[in-house]
């Protein structure tokens, strides 16, 4: 029979086990969260289609670096290719991106715009920024 003494012992030292890894398990979940958190403010992508220029174009785009460069890149078998920037390759297609974001951004906070004769000045000038015009 084990006495109570080497019990209770044996009993805090797997306590303390399970502390020590339940707290290196937490350390690893935030540096996961963090990385992850980095990772999708970083690494940014912009895909999809438009007819920007009156043709279909299907383009994928990606920021390293948070947004401030952007790159149009390829899929191939071997990876991703660098095609080179945005602007040179697909020109307008940034601004035209833009400009659809910040429409869709302007819909969600003031709600359906009403083209006619009394439309806002703003909403004319979001549609316009997203390549749309209005004819009077």
């Amino acid at each position: 029979m084990i006495p109570l003494y080497l019990k209770l012992i044996i009993l805090s030292l797997l306590l303390i086990g399970l502390v020590i890894v339940g707290n290196a398990i937490y350390q690893n979940n935030q540096r996961t969260e963090k990385s992850l958190r980095f990772c999708q403010s970083t690494y940014l992508r912009k895909q999809g289609g438009t007819s920007v220029s009156g043709s279909w174009l299907n383009y994928d785009l990606r920021s390293f670096d948070g947004g401030l460069h952007w790159y149009a890149v390829d899929m191939t078998q071997e990876g991703v290719v660098i095609l080179g920037d945005a602007d040179t390759v697909y020109p307008g297609l940034l601004s035209h991106i833009d400009g659809l974001e910040r429409l869709i951004k302007y819909v969600k906070e003031n709600g359906p715009i009403q083209v006619g004769e009394k439309m806002e000045p703003e909403a004319l000038q979001v549609l316009n920024d997203a390549g749309m015009t209005v004819e009077e």
